[in-house]
C-alpha cells in the first residue's frame, strides 16, 4: 500500500489550489486495509471551476478526471474527460495523461450511490508525457512518444497474458501477495522472463524443446541479457503487436522494470469498471 499513500501525495500537490468538496467511499475496504475499494472525490478551484476524480486501489497508480453535476433526483453524473496515470521505481518513473471519455451515472439509492457506466471508457490522444529511466529524462513535446510506446506495450502484453490459462480476473499487488491472490510479478515473470530464473523451462536439463544450438539465430543479446528466441517464437504472437520483436530487444522487460505498476492498472481496467465500480457502494465519506 505504499504507493498509495506516494500516489495521495503527489495528487494532494498537483491539486494544491482546489478544495475538495465531498468525497463519496465504498464501505468495503480493498484487501482488509484501510483504503476503501472505490473513491469518488469532488474538488472546487480558486477560479470555481468543479471537478471530480475517481480513484480505486484496484488500478493504484492512475486515476479518472471529469466534470460532475448533481441531478434534480440526486444522481451523479460524472463524465471523464482525462486518464492520468504516474508509476515510479527505483531510478526513475513514468508519468503521463491522456484525454479519454466515459460516462458513469452515480444512482442514488437507499443510504448510498450506485454506480452505473452510461458510456465506456476509452482513451483518446496523449496530451502528458514524462519519463525518468535513471540519467535519461523526457519531458513535454519530448516525452509523448516514449510514453504512448510504453502505453502501447503493456496494454499488448496485457490483452495477451489475460488469454492465458489460469490467470486471474485481475491482480490486488504489482509485487505482493493479497487475500486475491498472487501478485502479478510472481504469476507472469518467469513466463515473460523465464531467463532470469534458473529453474526455468528455457534452462530444463530434461527437454531440448529450447536449447539454443546456434548462438547466431537461436539467442539475442540485449542489455546485458541473452534472449531465448525459440522460446519467444513458440510462446508470444506477432500480431497485433510484434510482442517477439519487443520481447527479443528487452523493450517488455525494460517496461516491466520501469513500469509494473501500470501493468497492473491496464491488466485490472476491465475488471474495474465491469465488476469491482457497478458492483460498488458508494457513501458520503464523513469529514
Amino acid at each position: 500500500m505504499k504507493k498509495i499513500v506516494i500516489f495521495i501525495a503527489i495528487t494532494i500537490f498537483i491539486f494544491s489550489c482546489a478544495t475538495i468538496k465531498k468525497t463519496y467511499i465504498t464501505e468495503k475496504k480493498f484487501d482488509a486495509t484501510i483504503f476503501p475499494e472505490i473513491n469518488l472525490i469532488m474538488y472546487v478551484d480558486n477560479k470555481k471551476n468543479e471537478f471530480a476524480e475517481l480513484t480505486s486501489p484496484f488500478i493504484d497508480d492512475a486515476k479518472f478526471i471529469g466534470k460532475y453535476k448533481v441531478l434534480e433526483n440526486g444522481d451523479i453524473e460524472f463524465n471523464i474527460d482525462s486518464f492520468y496515470f504516474l508509476t515510479n521505481w527505483v531510478n526513475g518513473w513514468t508519468e503521463g495523461k491522456y484525454q479519454a471519455i466515459g460516462k458513469i451515472l452515480f444512482k442514488k439509492v437507499d443510504k448510498g450511490f450506485q454506480p452505473e457506466v452510461l458510456e465506456k471508457f476509452e482513451m483518446g490522444e496523449i496530451d502528458k508525457g514524462e519519463v525518468r529511466m535513471s540519467d535519461d529524462y523526457y519531458q513535454d513535446e519530448k516525452g509523448l512518444k516514449p510514453i504512448k510506446d510504453r502505453v502501447d506495450r503493456i496494454m499488448a502484453v496485457c490483452d495477451f497474458l489475460k488469454q492465458q490459462k489460469n490467470y486471474p480476473e485481475f491482480f490486488g499487488s504489482a509485487l505482493f501477495k493479497t487475500q486475491y491472490g498472487e501478485s502479478f510479478y510472481n504469476q507472469t515473470a518467469k513466463f515473460l522472463f523465464p531467463e532470469l530464473f534458473p529453474d526455468s523451462v528455457v534452462y530444463s536439463k530434461t527437454s531440448n524443446e529450447y536449447k539454443t544450438n546456434d548462438l547466431s539465430s537461436d539467442v539475442k543479446l540485449a542489455d546485458t541479457i541473452v534472449w531465448n528466441k525459440k522460446y519467444t517464437q513458440k510462446n508470444f504472437p506477432k500480431d497485433p503487436i510484434d510482442l517477439q520483436g519487443i520481447r527479443n530487444s528487452g523493450t517488455i522487460y525494460k517496461d516491466y522494470e520501469e513500469a509494473i505498476g501500470l501493468f497492473v492498472v491496464f491488466y485490472n481496467m476491465d475488471y474495474f469498471f465491469n465488476k469491482a465500480l457497478v458492483n460498488s457502494k458508494l457513501i458520503v465519506k464523513e469529514k
